[in-house]
């Protein structure tokens, strides 16, 4: 979860929908998907249900990328030869992986 600014405002994690909404506070913010029409049923009778679900529109990455941009023309960037994949769970290359 990020707020407006694009800072992270809760941890990153793997878990199943209904433990992951139990984490999330009761209101002040929206969910942004490309597809979230999948999960809109796991929400009907919970505190989630009249949550606003904003589509994102296929240009998201693009708009991302100004914002990457602009941070990286503001010295906000780092190099990214410095940067470190931030796993949250095991690849599925190690999950699957048979001897």
């Amino acid at each position: 979860m990020y707020n407006s600014a694009g800072q992270a405002i809760a941890p990153e994690t793997v878990a199943q929908l209904p433990a992951w909404l139990e984490t999330l506070p009761n209101d002040g913010f929206e969910f942004i998907s490309t597809g979230f029409t999948v999960f809109r049923e796991a929400l009907a009778g919970t505190r989630f249900e009249y949550i606003p679900i904003l589509t994102a529109p296929p240009a998201l990455a693009a708009a991302i990328a100004r914002i990457a941009y602009g941070r990286f023309v503001g010295g906000e960037a780092s190099d990214p030869a410095a940067l470190d994949a931030n796993y949250v769970r095991r690849s599925d290359a190690e999950l699957f992986w048979k001897e």
